[in-house]
């Protein structure tokens, strides 16, 4: 798995310089900062061609970040990428980095430590209790 990190200065500017490097460097995970747009202009229909899904919050002047993930690949392919690094995956639509994880309450969810709570489902429940015992 490849994960990068651009420092776009000003994504609408260098949106083919973006492009091509997309192609080039063909990574799976790429951090997008200083978008410089708001969100009605950011160019969602060119990155999405290019093959990657995209979330983003954009600002008028010097901020704004983006995260642009490839397509192709289910959670189920970043599960088997990303296990060995410490994430599990705790629910059908959840694979969560447990260096993260502050708390699991039997109710059964996570709280993370932005203070964000994440489901457990029942089927992952076990799963989840002994990944936690093994990194205590």
């Amino acid at each position: 798995m490849k994960i990068a990190t651009y420092n776009i200065n000003g994504v609408n500017g260098r949106i083919q310089t973006l492009l091509k490097w997309l192609k080039a460097a063909d990574p799976d995970i790429v951090c997008l900062q200083e978008l410089k747009c708001e969100d009605k202009s950011f160019p969602i229909a060119k990155i999405n061609d290019a093959g990657y899904q995209t979330v983003w919050v954009g600002q008028k002047a010097w901020n704004g970040v983006a995260v642009l993930s490839v397509v192709s690949k289910g959670l189920k392919e970043y599960e088997s990428l990303l296990t060995p690094f410490g994430f599990l995956r705790c629910h059908q639509s959840y694979l969560v980095n447990f260096k993260q994880v502050k708390k699991y309450y039997r109710e059964g969810y996570l709280q993370m430590e932005n203070k964000e709570s994440i489901p457990v489902s029942s089927r992952k429940k076990e799963e989840v209790l002994r990944y936690l015992e093994n990194i205590a």
